[in-house]
């Protein structure tokens, strides 16, 4: 597997979606969800 530093050119992708209600609300169970697992790690 090659490095980042040995290739001549690095590149990136930069998205921005717009989710709708509906998704926002998955999105935020979501990361409620792994900030609970994470504290209770921690």
């Amino acid at each position: 597997m090659k490095r980042m530093s040995s290739l001549a050119y690095h590149f990136g992708v930069k998205l921005r979606f717009y989710p709708s209600s509906k998704q926002k609300k998955i999105i935020k169970l979501n990361y409620d969800a792994q900030r609970f697992v994470y504290n209770s790690y921690v």
